[in-house]
């Protein structure tokens, strides 16, 4: 079986790092585990170690994640860390309204919220948000790159 993790940050459109909630954990069973700020709205997942960055548009990612997905497209997006813009191949979950990144990009989101940078991520007429996380607890993100073998 993967041990499967997933990391959720505070990020509400417009939302600052004062106005982020409490980092939490909940147990998904005996293959997941969350991490949580509430109203999110970047995720990480780990399976293996393979990692994914979640990206709700509209609504907390941990509320989006549990939407049966349906039909899943590949997408252009920009993905802007601390002002620098990178275009970006993605999917797009229409009936959730999730946007995934994989391999770098999702690195490169994993970073910048341990970093707390302003993430923007626009796909375009399916969506945008702008938004920065909440300071990461280090004990959280240590035990998800430890789990993720990152």
């Amino acid at each position: 079986m993967l041990k499967s993790v997933i990391v959720v940050a505070t990020a509400i459109m417009g939302a600052t790092a004062a106005q982020a909630g409490e980092w939490a954990t909940k147990s998904e069973g005996e293959t997941s585990t969350l991490l949580y700020a509430e109203g999110g709205s970047i995720a990480f997942r780990c399976n293996g170690e393979k990692l994914v960055a979640m990206v709700a548009f509209s609504g907390a990612v941990a509320d989006q994640a549990e939407v049966e997905t349906g039909r899943m497209k590949s997408v252009g997006a920009t993905l802007s860390v601390d002002g620098e813009a990178k275009e970006a191949r993605m999917i797009y979950l229409p009936r959730a309204d999730l946007i995934f990144a994989t391999k770098s990009d999702a690195r490169k989101l994993f970073n910048a919220a341990i970093r707390g940078d302003a993430i923007a991520v626009d796909a375009g007429r399916r969506g945008s948000i702008s938004f920065t996380p909440p300071a990461a607890e280090a004990a959280a993100f240590n035990a998800f790159k430890t789990a993720c073998g990152i």
